[in-house]
């Protein structure tokens, strides 16, 4: 919306406040996931069995891979912002290919079992945000991230947090749905209904990433649009 009014330094300070507060978000997410992994854990179906796995899998993923993953969202947005969607289709895929690479390196090569497959992606999440973040903070980038641009100005925070809640309350509904449904498939059927369920998961992602994708891509194009007074 600021790049379509041609207000550069705007642009500049909103994508360094949103950097902030992605930052922070990430801290406060580990520490409660932190606070309350097994009650998490627990109300998401995993029974005593399971426990043991899932939580070797989640305190590396969601202590240590918050930051990449919030980063890197925020991140490919502000290169799609900025019209360079390549670059940020870039990112993403060297963030993916490493964790092709890295799982079996971990896993077999280090026998760390499902801890090396959460490491494997905790790595890969945070290059991928470095390679995008090196580029953010380079010459050849309009929504250049400096530290003097960095300063919390509260009416922005509030248009960032007022923007970004329908996303925010989407997903956490989203997420307490599964929540709901994992722990009732645990009652009436025990880990293989879990497993099921996790399994048509990673199958309807094949419908909800496209659109995901679709969502991502026509966002900064209707906003810049919408700036510039373009509306047609």
């Amino acid at each position: 919306h600021a790049l379509g009014r041609r207000d550069m330094d705007g642009a500049r300070r909103i994508s360094a406040i949103a950097f902030w507060l992605s930052l922070a978000s990430a801290a406060v997410f580990s520490l409660l996931c932190g606070s309350f992994l097994h009650p998490l854990l627990s109300l998401c179906g995993a029974d005593a069995e399971v426990y043991p796995v899932a939580a070797a899998y989640a305190r590396w993923t969601l202590l240590w891979g918050g930051a990449g993953t919030i980063l890197n969202l925020l991140l490919s947005n502000l290169l799609r912002a900025e019209g360079r969607a390549a670059l940020a289709f870039a990112g993403v895929t060297l963030g993916g290919v490493l964790n092709i690479v890295l799982d079996p390196v971990f896993i077999f090569g280090f026998r760390m079992g499902v801890s090396g497959a959460a490491l494997a992606t905790v790595i890969s999440q945070g290059l991928s945000a470095a390679w995008i973040l090196r580029f953010l903070t380079g010459e050849k980038t309009i929504l250049k991230l400096k530290v003097s641009c960095m300063r919390l100005e509260w009416p922005r925070v509030r248009n960032i947090v007022a923007l970004g809640l329908s996303g925010f309350t989407m997903a956490i509904t989203n997420s307490l749905v599964q929540i709901m449904c994992n722990a009732t498939l645990q009652i009436y059927g025990g880990d293989l209904y879990v497993g099921s369920m996790t399994i048509l998961q990673s199958v309807l992602q094949l419908v909800f990433v496209p659109i995901g994708g679709f969502t991502s891509g026509i966002q900064p194009i209707i906003s810049y649009n919408f700036g510039a007074g373009q509306f047609d």
